[in-house]
């Protein structure tokens, strides 16, 4: 019983691991996605001055991804807040720090209420670096993963009460016999020696029984 509650436990935390990383990497593989998109429709729009289509491709995302996307912003080289998903954004500020040449995933970023991921794409308008900045709530994958938790519980439970059903059988199946083995030794140690045990098995504690019961003829025998 025990190994099978330590099984059920290291199974359920590799299967919490896995998935974790597999989530993880799926909602960064599609803010990717999300983010490039947008960096392309910003490109665009620089040249051609139709912000309205870019203002509009951020609104469609936050609702598109609703449980994902905290929030999408473009960002200009100063730190200036452009565009985003909600007006309450435009004109703001962000941490020049965040500005880098490079691709950035932040893992663990605290937002306002919560904490996720933050993916900051660089892209280039011109002769300057812009940047867009896409919050990525992980609620849905801490939710995914208390279900599975959950699951595993109610399951192992089940298996592990099988699991204790199969022991106390099996326990019963073994003592009886011994049980009884060691109530004719009483019986013999009281003077009879017409009391024999009955062998209902193959198995060594049948086996230790024919022998008791060979060892009682042999004593009848001599007596």
């Amino acid at each position: 019983v025990g190994v099978v509650a330590l099984a059920i436990i290291a199974s359920t935390y590799v299967a919490v691991r896995n998935e974790s990383k597999v989530f993880h990497q799926s909602l960064v593989d599609k803010g990717r996605i999300v983010s490039r998109n947008i960096a392309s429709s910003t490109k665009s729009a620089f040249w051609s001055l139709n912000w309205i289509f870019v203002e509009n491709l951020l609104k469609e995302s936050g609702r598109s991804f609703n449980k994902d996307i905290i929030y999408s912003k473009i960002v200009k080289p100063g730190g200036e807040v452009y565009l985003a998903s909600d007006k309450k954004y435009y004109g703001s500020r962000v941490d020049t720090g965040l500005l880098k040449d490079q691709e950035q995933v932040l893992r663990d970023y605290p937002f306002e209420d919560q904490t996720g991921i933050l993916l900051v794409q660089p892209v280039q308008i011109g002769k300057e670096n812009w940047h867009i900045l896409l919050g990525l709530s992980t609620q849905p994958i801490r939710d995914a993963l208390e279900d599975l938790v959950y699951h595993n519980t109610v399951w192992g439970s089940v298996l592990l009460g099988f699991s204790i059903m199969v022991a106390l059988a099996l326990s019963y199946s073994i003592s009886k016999p011994i049980t009884s083995l060691a109530r004719v030794a009483r019986t013999i140690s009281d003077g009879s020696r017409d009391q024999l045990i009955q062998v209902k098995s193959r198995d060594e504690t049948g086996l230790l029984s024919h022998s008791f019961n060979t060892m009682m003829r042999h004593i009848k025998q001599a007596q």
